[in-house]
């Protein structure tokens, strides 16, 4: 990846170091999958899933795959379309003509779907089909998955294979998990591979949505990442910098590879600073510059940790949690536990522990233990029970 692709879009938007680094096990098995979709009429079902916690580069996973596999050559052309879990409730004869606009075959989409082909809007095309209300019979007629299979006769996929990456899996509303099905369970003679990418409570939240709905249970394949090795988050730093147009000491890419713990997206504030450093120093030597990095890169963190607590809809509620681990000396604590410490402090424990889970603030493990869910979120939560963080409302 190249300097001018820093800042990438996959559902929503992510920063991401200027190279990218590791994965290369997960960026195989990738590979083998799609391979598999373009050389069979009828590929085996299921979708593909990378989960972890926030931070650990799974976005940046998704879109260095992606990108890649449209660039292949093979026996067919390998197309992409990204989506949000919002986009999965939509009508299934808008979420039909989406991946035939991602296919480059709306003509044989409106075929299909009887759509009418007037616009109301300047250029035409999907989006004022998308606006107008004229699917009625369509709604009535079709679902997604007959639409999908009457496309193979219309010749909309043709030569073509389509990859699917939807980003934020763990937010999908019982709503949408109808198409998710079906994308999941493949319509014969479509050849799509579905990469889902979410916190690592996704395969939970799709196996039970809206709590004993018929979910997904199995998926193709999971890859949970971890952070990457010292390794590879060096390379990330060296070759990061490299491609931003310096060349820094080694004592400093030491330095930047530990305090960003492996994290893409802590490798990436890191990197600001050092380039901030430079411009403010000439140099990034042992001494004031490196700290100067250093400061810009710890700054970005914290900023990156409030974010995911404004997410919350009462972050403040975090505190009663913290305190509770603390108490007990430990960076972990079962649920049932943080649910009474957050009830004795006037909150309702499981909606706040429920919504804290749901945006990666808090971790759950198989022993059903929580822990907070970036690294070293812990010892940031404890400066901000002692008041060096007041900011957060």
């Amino acid at each position: 990846m190249n300097g001018s692709e820093r800042h990438v879009e996959l559902g929503t938007s992510r920063d991401a170091p200027p190279h990218f680094a590791g994965r290369v096990a997960e960026l195989a098995s990738l590979n083998r999958r799609i391979d598999a979709v373009c050389a069979s009429a009828n590929p085996e079902a299921g979708m593909s899933l990378i989960t972890g916690v926030q931070g650990v580069g799974k976005t940046h996973l998704g879109l260095k795959f992606a990108r890649e596999a449209t660039k292949r050559e093979g026996p067919r052309r390998i197309l992409w379309k990204s989506m949000l879990p919002d986009t999965l409730a939509a009508d299934d004869a808008i979420v039909f003509m989406a991946i035939m606009r991602a296919l480059g075959s709306e003509s044989s989409g409106r075929k299909v779907a009887d759509l009418e082909a007037r616009t109301t809007a300047v250029g035409g095309g999907i989006g004022p089909i998308e606006g107008n209300v004229t699917v009625d019979r369509v709604r009535k007629a079709h679902d997604l998955g007959e639409l999908l299979s009457d496309s193979v006769a219309a010749g909309a996929w043709e030569g073509k294979a389509l990859v699917i990456t939807i980003d934020e899996l763990q937010t999908v509303a019982p709503a949408g998990m109808k198409t998710l099905r079906v994308l999941h369970q493949g319509v014969q003679n479509c050849p799509m591979m579905v990469l889902g990418i979410g916190l690592q409570h996704t395969p939970e939240v799709l196996s039970n949505p809206g709590g004993g709905a018929a979910g997904i249970s199995r998926v193709a394949e999971e890859f949970n990442l971890g952070p990457l090795s010292h390794s590879e988050t060096l390379e990330a730093i060296d070759q990061g910098m490299l491609a931003l147009g310096h060349d820094i000491p080694q004592p400093g890419v030491q330095a930047l590879a530990e305090a960003s713990m492996g994290f893409p997206q802590h490798i990436h504030g890191y990197l600001a600073g050092a380039c901030e450093a430079i411009s403010r120093h000439g140099s990034l030597m042992d001494g004031p510059p490196l700290s100067a990095a250093l400061a810009v890169g710890d700054k970005a963190r914290v900023a990156y940790y409030e974010g995911r607590l404004r997410l919350m809809s009462n972050s403040r509620a975090m505190l009663a949690v913290i305190g509770a681990m603390n108490q007990r000396r430990e960076h972990f604590l079962d649920i049932d536990a943080a649910t009474q410490a957050l009830d004795e402090a006037s909150f309702d424990g499981a909606a706040v522990v429920r919504e804290a889970i749901e945006h990666g603030v808090l971790a759950r493990n198989a022993r059903s233990e929580l822990s907070f869910g970036i690294p070293s979120f812990h010892n940031y939560m404890q400066d901000w029970l002692d008041g060096q963080h007041p900011r957060i409302t």
